[in-house]
């Protein structure tokens, strides 16, 4: 379902399919459908854009829409229970936003902040859910895309955990550098 100030993404009417896939081609979800597929997915889709420091989508809220960015620059944030908030991780153009909560169900864990202008495509949820009810092969090819993400984003942790333990002071070391390069990015 569109909220007031989306825009349709595409349809077949008015965007050549050659088109539409070199437009969302730098996107991994939708680089791994078939034309058919695409077609499918992109039609729940509008596109949306936040101005840096724009909530795009806050931990708490009630499952909705994937946001898939386009282009830009978003950062996930734990809030605190005293309101502050620590920076879980930074995604950038071909990322996913809200995987867990559009796939569980289940309200969302993080607050999600534009940190530079973005676009994003917004799957609505109702939408790709009729899919899902309707057997499309396209619901469950981007289901298992997302969870390949999600997959990877998993291993990726663990093995930041595994050095953490082999090599405490290095990690330390990294986590600084980690942290001073964000302080940068924010002064940006």
């Amino acid at each position: 379902m569109m909220t007031p100030g989306d825009q349709a993404v595409f349809t077949k009417t008015d965007c050549a399919m050659n088109g539409l896939r070199q437009s969302v081609s730098h996107i991994g979800v939708f680089a791994a459908l078939d034309d058919d597929e695409l077609m499918d997915i992109i039609r729940t889709c509008s596109m949306v854009h936040y101005p840096p420091g724009k909530i795009v989508c806050d931990a708490g809220d009630p499952p909705g829409a994937l946001f898939l960015i386009d282009k830009g620059m978003v950062r996930l944030l734990h809030v605190l229970p005293d309101g502050s908030t620590e920076v879980v991780s930074t995604l950038e153009t071909g990322d996913a936003i809200g995987a867990l909560s559009f796939l569980e169900g289940k309200p969302r864990s993080c607050r999600a902040v534009a940190v530079s202008p973005c676009t994003l495509y917004r799957v609505d949820r109702e939408q790709f859910n009729t899919l899902r009810a309707n057997l499309r092969p396209s619901a469950f090819k981007f289901i298992r895309v997302l969870s390949s993400m999600l997959t990877a984003r998993l291993r990726d942790i663990n093995e930041r955990m595994r050095v953490l333990q082999e090599d405490p002071e290095g990690s330390i070391a990294y986590l600084r550098r980690r942290a001073a390069r964000l302080r940068r990015q924010e002064a940006r």
